[in-house]
């Protein structure tokens, strides 16, 4: 029977380091994967699009075309491309660092995922200004507004956008849980501490009605 138990133990604990190890690898392949989705995607538009194309995809709700971004998002520092080719590769390894220290962290997977979608993100556009110079970006969102029409992105913005959400929403989550965690184990103190008191004026309840037996 002992050994049965051992063995279904061992089981349990073989899967359970399967599943964290499956996990690790699909993790780590997100920054790979959405980084190279977005520079093969950039390849295509460089070499079929010309500056002045524009082409209506998922049924004309997504324009498709090819617009050169020199600097960070809406053309800043546009005229500086080495402080923000430096910029770039400087918050990319931030992230990328920040990734490797939440991978060792159990659970939390909603703040990994977005980290890793935001770390492809930023490897794509930094890939961009060390290889071109500038950022290639070739989607917008079709809309009655021009002035929305008219900004353009990536996939790797995106990722960097979606990253950033999933990354918040995961630590808000994670603060919650550890706020509720604090707040159950500051209860059963208060609750283990009203239980000694209620022990102890019972104890003393019975000496004193010990007390008034033996002096009658």
């Amino acid at each position: 029977m002992k050994n049965t138990k051992n063995r279904l133990y061992a089981l349990k604990k073989k899967s359970e380091i399967n599943r964290k190890k499956h996990m690790t690898v699909f993790l780590q392949s997100i920054p790979i994967l959405t980084a190279t989705a977005d520079i093969l995607i950039k390849q295509s538009v460089e070499r079929n699009l010309g500056e002045s194309d524009e082409k209506e995809i998922m049924g004309g709700r997504v324009i498709l075309r090819k617009v050169y971004n020199e600097g960070f998002a809406f053309n800043i520092l546009e005229k500086r491309p080495k402080i923000v080719t430096g910029v770039s590769c400087a918050v990319g390894a931030a992230v990328f660092l920040y990734g490797q220290f939440l991978m060792t962290q159990k659970k939390r997977v909603l703040e990994k995922t977005g980290i890793m979608l935001a770390s492809g993100g930023a490897w794509s556009n930094f890939f961009d200004r060390a290889v071109r110079g500038r950022v290639v970006d070739y989607l917008a969102v079709k809309t009655k507004w021009k002035k929305a029409q008219a900004v353009t992105f990536n996939i790797g913005d995106l990722c960097i956008f979606a990253g950033a959400l999933s990354v918040l929403a995961g630590r808000l989550l994670y603060k919650r849980k550890k706020t509720i965690e604090v707040t159950d184990i500051q209860k059963n103190i208060r609750e283990n501490q009203d239980s000694k008191k209620e022990r102890e004026k019972n104890s003393r309840i019975v000496e004193i009605k010990a007390m008034c037996i033996g002096a009658a």
